[in-house]
């Protein structure tokens, strides 16, 4: 009998602790993750843009308003575009129309590029990049320099493409955070153009394309 009974109390004292074991002390861990892309966002601004003339003396005086008719000068801004999210506007274009050119007329437009995104920003020349009459007298004449670098002495189609290229090596690449980067674009037909450049005229389109690029 005592026998028995120390067994059942054995039993009773198992099957207490057993269910101790399965009402132990719990805690829950979880495990969450949030993804969300950057922004790739350049903006891109004219600061500034001035004809001026040359005079007798050499020096360079910028055309007033009371001189418009000495050169017909027409700026147009295309497509404004707002970036939802930055607060930020950018140019997707610019068209400069310039009329009744003549020997000693000089053009300086002043660009602003800056990545305000998050991510870094790789520039492409797009195949649309073209110009047209490359060879004509007045595109053979006409100096070009950016951020007062002269363009090579090349000709036609090559001369253009060194521009291009020129305009592209400056914005190359465009970090998130950094300052703006600057392109002075000059383009001026000098006193020495002769007749030949008289009545005629070239048009050139850049396209570039900002994708972003990864730096190891």
């Amino acid at each position: 009998m005592k026998r028995t009974k120390f067994v059942l109390i054995a039993l009773v004292a198992a099957l207490v602790l057993m269910g101790a074991g399965y009402a132990a002390w719990s805690q829950r861990f979880n495990i969450r993750s949030t993804v969300e892309t950057g922004e790739l966002f350049v903006q891109v601004k004219e600061d500034s843009s001035t004809v001026e003339v040359q005079q007798d003396d050499g020096n360079y005086v910028a055309i007033s308003e009371g001189h418009k008719y000495y050169l017909t000068y027409e700026k147009l801004l295309e497509n404004s575009a707002e970036i939802s999210g930055t607060g930020g506007e950018t140019l997707q274009s610019i068209a400069y129309t310039l009329g009744q050119v003549y020997p000693g007329t000089r053009f300086t437009s002043v660009l602003t590029f800056q990545n305000i995104g998050t991510v870094g920003v790789e520039t492409v020349i797009a195949d649309s990049t073209s110009i047209s009459k490359a060879d004509t007298k007045l595109w053979a004449d006409m100096l070009l320099s950016v951020n007062g670098t002269p363009v090579s002495d090349a000709n036609g189609q090559a001369k253009f493409d060194k521009f291009v290229a020129a305009i592209k090596d400056v914005v190359a690449t465009l970090e998130p955070g950094a300052a703006a980067t600057t392109v002075t674009i000059v383009m001026e037909l000098p006193l020495s153009s002769g007749n030949e450049t008289e009545n005629s005229s070239f048009e050139w389109n850049m396209d570039f394309t900002f994708e972003q690029y990864n730096n190891q």
